[in-house]
């Protein structure tokens, strides 16, 4: 396994299940690192909300870059 995919899963796996539950309709961070962000995008619908994963802008694996 490549750096950037253990640190993706690391990544997911550290995110607080508080932060995985009763999300508002507003957009904003949900989980940030140095490496990673998970954003909520806002609600599709009534059961369905958008989110976002993206590596921050600056990050110290140089895999990350290249993406």
């Amino acid at each position: 396994m490549g750096k950037a995919t253990k640190a993706l899963k690391e990544f997911i796996d550290d995110i607080p299940d508080s932060k995985l539950t009763g999300f508002s309709t507003a957009s904003g961070t949900i989980h940030k690192t140095t490496e990673f962000r998970l954003d909520m995008q806002g609600v599709r619908n009534s059961t369905r909300f958008g989110s976002d994963l993206d590596h921050c802008a600056k990050p110290a694996l140089v895999t990350l870059i290249l993406f």
